[in-house]
């Protein structure tokens, strides 16, 4: 699937502006001169700029009638269309049953699941699968401090 670049520039904009004007609502920290607001006002910034110069590079392609959209064709081959949909749909999945179920259990099926369905071997998509979801919890939830969902494990992590 391709989008001529002016339109993408327009969905950049649109997010980096989402960003700056949700973050502008964030603390800051006592005694600081920057807060939880620096980081997503930077990425929205940096969005905001990228998505200016697509919107220029869609507008000035050079003179060429491009398409708003236009299928790739290896969207027409119907397991890679399976695919977009599975990452699409784990996502999608991961927001309405993480609260619920938590975490852990959420990212070791996804992961499975995407592993299987991309034909990596059953062993190593379960240790795969395993290992990473591991990973994700240490880094996220006890290096990084990020409150991930516990769900049916809540008092046992």
């Amino acid at each position: 699937m391709r989008f001529n670049d002016a339109v993408l520039g327009a969905v950049f904009i649109a997010l980096a502006l989402y960003m700056i004007i949700t973050a502008a609502g964030f603390p800051s920290f006592a005694g600081q001169p920057y807060g939880a607001s620096l980081f997503p006002t930077v990425m929205g910034g940096g969005f905001l700029i990228g998505g200016a110069l697509l919107v220029i590079r869609g507008l000035t392609a050079a003179g060429r009638e491009i398409p708003a959209f236009t299928a790739d064709p290896a969207l027409l081959v119907p397991r890679n269309g399976i695919s977009v949909a599975l990452i699409v749909g784990a996502i999608v999945f991961y927001v309405v049953l993480a609260d619920t179920v938590g975490f852990i259990p959420i990212a070791l099926v996804i992961l499975l699941g995407l592993f299987l369905w991309f034909r990596v071997k059953v062993v190593t998509a379960l240790l795969l699968s395993v290992a990473v979801t591991a990973l994700s919890f240490w880094f996220f939830a006890i290096m990084l401090r990020v409150p991930l969902p516990r769900g049916w494990l809540t008092g046992i992590v």
